[in-house]
């Protein structure tokens, strides 16, 4: 790419360096990740058609697929927490070993499953970061 590049395509570059910033912030707080998203969404037209296209669609796409995964983690986690919470409540300390077997094998499968989806996300949200910044595609 050349160095003079149009105005349009600083802002655009500058709008992806803040977005991808968000996102990693986002791996503290999660709620950042929502304004990194708006902003894909509002400028992704403006991209269109240009090396910055492929940034707006990955932030989308990371976006919506560690809701997916966050939504998913919910869908397996609160019945089972939920279960033994309920039994402990209700057995007087005392729940039934499926009840904490349950909650035991879920243990390892939550360790293995975010530690892999944490490691999927910081690659491509630096990744995203870095061509940002050295002004490359994605």
């Amino acid at each position: 790419m050349s160095d003079a590049r149009a105005p349009a395509g600083d802002d655009l570059r500058a709008i992806l360096i803040i977005a991808y910033s968000l996102l990693v912030l986002a791996t503290f707080n999660g709620l950042t990740a929502i304004a990194a998203v708006v902003l894909a969404y509002i400028k992704r037209d403006a991209a269109r058609g240009t090396p910055w296209e492929s940034h707006f669609r990955n932030i989308i796409q990371v976006f919506w697929i560690a809701v997916i995964v966050t939504l998913l983690a919910l869908a397996l986690a609160l019945p089972v927490f939920g279960g033994l919470a309920y039994a402990l409540i209700t057995t007087d300390g005392h729940p039934p070993p499926a009840a904490i077997g349950s909650a035991v094998l879920l243990v390892p499968v939550f360790l293995v499953g975010g530690t892999i989806f944490f490691v999927w996300f910081v690659y491509r949200t630096l990744r995203g970061l870095i061509h940002a910044i050295e002004d490359k595609p994605f």
